[in-house]
């Protein structure tokens, strides 16, 4: 987010979760330097929330049973949004 120019709250060192979540859908897939990239960056923002849950689930709770399977798929998940950011903000969509 810094690099897309966006600060944390003063006097903190990161964003929150929903926080971010919300920063991603409102600044960075709404604004038009993101248009030709707008689906990828709609299909990131859902897999950013899905992540947010399986962390919740995998860190608070024992009710469902996080599969080898689902983990390759979720790291997949986070592979395919830190390659997308990367390469908006390397092509100089910033």
């Amino acid at each position: 987010m810094i690099s897309f120019r966006l600060n944390p709250p003063q006097g903190k060192v990161n964003w929150g979760h929903d926080t971010l979540r919300d920063l991603f859908r409102n600044r960075l897939i709404s604004t038009s330097t993101f248009q030709q990239h707008r689906p990828q960056m709609r299909q990131a923002l859902a897999s950013l929330v899905a992540l947010l849950r399986y962390r919740i689930i995998a860190d608070y709770t024992l009710k469902e049973t996080i599969t080898t399977q689902k983990a390759r798929d979720l790291v997949r998940q986070a592979d395919f949004i830190f390659n997308l950011i990367r390469t908006v903000v390397l092509r100089g969509c910033v």
